[in-house]
Order: structure tokens, then sequence, then C-alpha cells
């Protein structure tokens, strides 16, 4: 006999369904918009502005003093040289813009808002997982199977690296200024910055794998609520269906079999009568039939 669910559980799972499925569509909005974020910064020069100098500012002419002597005049020649070498990467002429802001600000939203969704995702099938395998229902393997998921999904999605350096992955949802420094390292061409491969798969793959993943463990969740939940889950419209049926069957069994015989057409044969018997052609037989016939002929 099939175990009808409660409907406490019913509607516990169906709340947790819509809050999986929210989850989910701010995890997968978050991830986008921080590639999108990346982009800008690695394709565009949108973060950058160009001063423009003005010709009359002209440095200031060095006079030196009758006294000066030449181990004066090489020693800020040379300290001059210095200060050219260290800033010689540094363009005096560029400055971060005002769409450097905005793209702070969104990349800012994003990580906070991932963040959040990631972890209450995780929380919320932990919850759905916890209520389905107590009232057995039927697609609670489907619900592991989704938070398993989620779990991998946290590791990839979430800045560990900032806490555990030894981690390999940085994270989608990274900070702006960790993102920018390594797309400046990048295009610098720096001694640490990391290869094209290491550096397309953490800033590009990385959000598509999370995006695919929020989109199969919302998938996958909720197929495991339909098969557990709201496909067994009894209405009282359906419950007073089944007790009307279950009526229906037991008349039906109690109707006696002379019922059937008046739906049958008139003059149609009786399939259950049997035919006459053949008539008796022994002699003890048709000394019995003149008999008969001796008797009927006999007046009264």
């Amino acid at each position: 006999m099939t175990r009808r669910q409660r409907p406490h559980v019913s509607e516990a799972l169906r709340g947790l369904r819509g809050a999986v499925l929210v989850c989910a569509i701010i995890v997968g909005g978050a991830a986008l918009t921080q590639t999108l974020v990346w982009a800008f910064a690695h394709y565009t020069d949108i973060r950058m502005t160009v001063i423009e100098s003005d010709a009359t500012n002209q440095p200031p002419a060095v006079v030196l003093q009758p006294g000066a002597t030449e181990a004066r005049i090489t020693a800020d020649a040379n300290s001059s040289l210095t200060q050219a070498r260290d800033h010689a990467s540094v363009d005096p002429n560029r400055a971060l813009s005002k769409q450097d802001r905005w793209l702070r600000a969104v990349s800012d939203l994003a990580v906070l808002a991932g963040i959040i969704a990631t972890v209450a995702l995780n929380i919320s099938l932990f919850q759905a997982i916890m209520i389905a395998a107590g009232g057995a229902t039927p697609g609670v393997h489907k619900a592991v199977q989704a938070g398993a998921w989620a779990v991998a999904l946290a590791l990839l999605a979430l800045p560990v690296q900032s806490v555990t350096p030894a981690f390999p992955v940085p994270g989608v949802f990274q900070g702006y200024d960790t993102l920018t420094r390594t797309v400046e390292m990048v295009h610098a061409g720096a001694a640490g910055a990391p290869g094209a491969f290491v550096y397309f798969s953490e800033q590009l793959v990385l959000p598509l794998i999370v995006l695919v993943g929020v989109v199969l463990i919302m998938f996958r969740f909720n197929a495991g609520i339909e098969a557990g939940v709201i496909l067994t889950s009894v209405s009282e419209l359906d419950e007073a269906l089944d007790r009307e049926m279950a009526s229906m069957k037991i008349a039906s069994a109690r109707t006696p079999k002379a019922v059937g015989a008046l739906n049958r057409a008139i003059g149609e044969p009786d399939e259950d009568a049997s035919p006459p018997p053949p008539p008796d052609r022994s002699a003890s037989g048709k000394k019995a039939t003149a008999a008969h016939d001796e008797d009927h002929r006999r007046p009264i």
C-alpha cells in the first residue's frame, strides 16, 4: 500500500523549493555580472582616463650655485636615474575614471549577493534533504544529488583562496581589487601573472561552470520535489473522488447477475442456456414415446 505524504511535509518542501529557485537565480545572475565586469576590465580601457598636460606648466629650472661640487652633481644625477627607473612602468598621464567607480560598485554588489545566495542555497538544500529523508519521499535521492552539486559549486564560487592561500581556485566572487590587479598583471606581462590558459579558465570558464551548475541544481531539485511530493500528495478533491470510485466498485460487485439480462436485446438467444437433449432413439425410448402419445389421445 502506497504511503501518502503528510501535509506538513509537502508544504515545507514546496516552500524550500521556492527558496532554492530564488537563490539559484541570484547566484547565476551574480556570476554573469562578475564575468561582464571582467570583460570590461580586460577588453576595454574604460577604467582609465588620460590627463591632458598643460604646455605652459614647465618644470622649474635648476640653478647650480657656484660652490656646488662635482660629487653633488653626480649624486643628483644618480638619484634622478633611480627614480626614473622605478616609475618607468607608471604612466603619470593615466588615472582611474568615473566608470571605474561604477564597475567597482557593480562588482561589490554582485560579490555580496553571490556569496549570500550561495550560502543560503546550501542551507535550503540541506533542510530539504533532511525533511525529505524524514518523510520518506520517493524523490529524496534527487534532492541529495542536488545538494552534493551545490557543495561543489560553493567551492568554485566562494573566495576560499583569500582565506586559504593554498586553495587552487580564486573563486568566481573574488573582490574587485583582486580582479583588476590580475588583469593589470596580465596586460603588463609581470613575472607573477598567470598563464593564458589559467587566466581565462579562472575568469571566463569558471563563471560559466557555476552558471550551468545552478541551472542543473535547480532542475534536479525540482524533479525530486515533483516526484516525491507534488505528484503523490492527495488533495481533498482527490480523496473525495477516491471514495466515490471505491463505492462504485463495491456497488458493482454486489449487483445481481439478473440485471445483466435486462440489458440484452429482446429475442437474442441466451448464451448461458444449454441446448435441449437429443431424442432417445432406443427401443425403450420409442415405447415411452408411444405411451406418452397414447395418453394424449385417450379421451378425458
